[in-house]
């Protein structure tokens, strides 16, 4: 039962006090069909709003059911208004964009219920008012006296114990407002029916009690008829089920669907937003990672140039060679992926040429081990499975990459560190695969076998301690060069060959180190001499006196150290982390740049998103209300508004995200894949969780204009 005691309400616009209502006392019962009637003005209007939780009152008490409401809050009344208030409004307040049955639906979604539970319950109602015909039909294909009947049936699923109708027939004919009437009289059986009329005489054949109300006050209260008890099992209370699916995801997701060109307008926002957001996220990932690259090229260590992030380089503080049981120990280091025994060779460059001669404008490669890739890791082609197969590392067309695919080619490598550029054939090999580099790397990488890696190291170990030719010149000085030599299977015994052009003229008695050797000039300016395999034999050794440990990832390296630092008598040393540090300096140079170039994109792209998301949203205001005066909570509309703008928001960056990956493998030029290649995997989960926060952002700050008026006032605008 409710009860008002002495109620006032005022409203104050422009500095002037309207009286609304004044000292107003009533009792109304659990059901009857009471009209609230009176001229325009006259505070009918304004004692249902009240009574319905739709607006407040200044003095006085309302009683529900004995409780009082003058401590209610906002979510007291939506409350009150979901559980036992049902609207049915002069101008239908329907949502035009759904059909009948969802219209129906939407008043049962808020009580909890299954998909089925929801459509079986929905077309009994239909069924009650005579529209099962119209259960597909759009809202608006309706005729007004459909209309109403299907406001009806919107109320009557809530299965609240009030029907309030405020002018229910004054937009309809006569007809069609006496079959509203006579149905609202049927319900009024088994509930408590509220209507505001203005005509006395339409309503007083069915009006179990009429309040008639002049300037705000109760002027009449006359009683027709007494109140008839009808059969509770009339009732179609419904026990609320456990909740499944949230009802702002089953709303937001029908609003999308119900109205295509709304979504497919926000569709096109939040993509070109998407796009935004990836440009700038990707110019920034490209500038950095340029950058870096740039600083780490700028300090690399002459020594260990191949500074890969995952490299810690040992050596023995006695400055001997590792054991066999030395080497096995670290290959048994936790965190340690792979061992390199000699390390020293991923710190000579590598060549190849597709023809069987030395090309000093060849591309310098740095080896490494297969072992080290998988075949995610591969752009084009596969894994080798022979060990005269090798994988490149380096930034090719599409075009590029596929001439190379298969084709054989000759290695070159550089003998020792005196020398500068291919002068060392190695062996004939087949690229079987390309690898795309990180933006980042500034170095081009070849992965072999370890059976090139060991011969190249073969080749090298000559050179690992100086040699020297020596011999005695004309005008009987001696003279002395340091060299770097490589193997000549030509030259056979003690044969030698020299350039005259790098080594001056012919002398006598020459000496490679110690041993007497016989000279063969060349005419070339090669500083690289060549010795027979009988001279190799003597210098090369497989003993090696600096390893190189292959880290799970940068962010073990500390651990490694520790490991390493515990067995006493080893160096550790890292060439990423001598070479890749910015300084303060730089970082600040970086992050004021990035503020500065990409800050004011965002800002005016967050703007204009705004502004326009804001329009789109505005045209729904009118079902967000209607939303509302069905019962469902500001919080609900807020989450339902959020959910629809982050559902476009999501979607569009999975196209995008699926666009610019397939762009990444298809993208000829150079300039476009630089900047394509700076996005990571990791990077695509940094842009995600930009961009739903943009989402997020615009939702949020339109969801405080969407309630920033109350419920009243958004239905006296719609």
């Amino acid at each position: 039962m409710i009860k008002l005691e002495n109620i006032s309400k005022y409203y104050h616009s422009e500095g002037m006090v309207t009286l609304g209502l004044r000292k107003v006392n009533l009792e109304l019962p659990n059901k009857g069909f009471i009209v609230l009637t009176g001229e325009s003005g006259s505070g009918k209007s304004t004692m249902l709003n009240v009574i319905c939780g739709i607006d407040t009152y200044e003095e006085g008490e309302m009683y529900i059911n004995g409780e009082e409401t003058s401590y209610f809050d906002d979510s007291d009344w939506e409350e009150y208004r979901r559980k036992s208030v049902g609207f049915i409004f002069q101008n239908y307040n329907l949502i035009d964009s759904y059909t009948v049955l969802e219209n129906v639906e939407t008043a049962l979604i808020i009580q909890n219920l299954k998909a089925k539970e929801r459509k079986k319950r929905a077309l009994a109602l239909l069924k009650k008012v005579g529209l099962t015909n119209h259960v597909r039909h759009k809202a608006t294909k309706l005729s007004g006296g459909e209309k109403q009947r299907l406001a009806i049936a919107r109320a009557l699923a809530k299965d609240s114990s009030i029907i309030a109708a405020d002018e229910p027939t004054g937009n309809l004919d006569s007809k069609s407002g006496k079959q509203i009437f006579e149905l609202l009289y049927e319900i009024s059986k088994e509930k408590l029916v509220i209507v505001v009329s203005h005509n006395y005489e339409e309503t007083k054949i069915y009006a179990d009690r009429i309040i008639r109300l002049f300037d705000g006050e109760i002027v009449e209260d006359k009683e027709i008829k007494k109140e008839i008890d009808v059969e509770e099992s009339r009732n179609f209370r419904i026990e609320a089920k456990r909740k499944r699916i949230p009802q702002s995801l089953i709303l937001a997701n029908k609003n999308l669907k119900s109205q295509p060109q709304k979504t497919g307008l926000l569709m096109m926002v939040s993509l070109a937003v998407t796009i935004i957001v990836f440009l700038v996220f990707m110019s920034f990932f490209a500038v950095d990672g340029l950058f870096g690259g740039f600083l780490r090229g700028e300090s690399t260590n002459n020594y260990f140039p191949n500074n890969y992030e995952e490299r810690l380089i040992v050596i023995k503080k006695d400055q001997n060679n590792f054991t066999t049981e030395e080497i096995e120990t670290f290959t048994n280091l936790r965190y340690v992926d792979s061992l390199v025994k000699y390390s020293v060779i991923l710190d000579q460059p590598i060549y190849f040429s597709e023809k069987k001669e030395i090309n000093f404008s060849m591309e310098r490669y740095y080896p490494l081990l297969l072992d080290t890739i998988s075949q995610k890791d591969l752009k084009y082609g596969t894994l080798p499975t022979k060990d005269n197969e090798v994988i490149v590392c380096n930034s090719f067309t599409k075009k590029e990459a596929e001439s190379l695919l298969g084709k054989t080619v000759y290695l070159y490598g550089t003998p020792g560190k005196n020398s500068y550029g291919p002068s060392t054939y190695l062996t004939e090999v087949v690229i079987t695969g390309i690898i795309e580099p990180n933006l980042d790397d500034y170095l081009n990488y070849m992965y072999v076998s370890s059976s090139i890696f060991d011969t190249y190291y073969e080749d090298f170990s000559i050179n690992i301690n100086k040699n020297k030719i020596t011999y005695t010149d004309n005008s009987g000085e001696i003279v002395e060069f340091s060299v770097d030599a490589t193997v000549d299977s030509s030259l056979v015994g003690n044969q030698v060959k020299i350039s005259r052009g790098n080594f001056g003229t012919e002398g006598t008695n020459y000496y490679f180190n110690d041993i007497k050797v016989t000279i063969i000039y060349t005419e070339d300016y090669n500083s690289t001499i060549y010795i027979s395999d009988e001279l190799a034999a003597l210098y090369i050794t497989t003993e090696t006196n600096q390893l190189t440990l292959n880290v799970r990832s940068h962010d073990y390296y500390n651990e490694v150290i520790r490991q390493i630092e515990n067995l006493k008598g080893y160096y550790v040393f890292s060439p990423y982390d001598n070479s890749s540090s910015f300084s303060l300096l730089e970082t600040i140079i970086l992050v004021i740049y990035s503020i500065f170039a990409f800050a004011p994109i965002i800002i005016v792209v967050y703007i204009i998103a705004y502004l326009v998301i804001k329009t789109i949203m505005l045209s729904k205001k009118k079902d967000y209300t209607i939303f509302r005066t069905i019962g469902i909570d500001a919080n609900s509309i807020r989450k339902m508004s959020q959910i629809e703008i982050l559902l476009c928001f999501l979607f569009s960056y999975i196209i995008v995200a699926i666009t610019f990956v397939l762009l990444q493998r298809n993208m000829e030029g150079e300039f476009a894949r630089t900047f394509l290649n700076a996005l990571k995997v990791d990077y695509y989960i940094i842009i995600f969780i930009a961009n739903m926060l943009f989402g997020y952002l615009i939702a949020r700050r339109y969801n405080k204009l969407l309630m920033k008026n109350s419920l009243l006032v958004n239905l006296k605008v719609e």
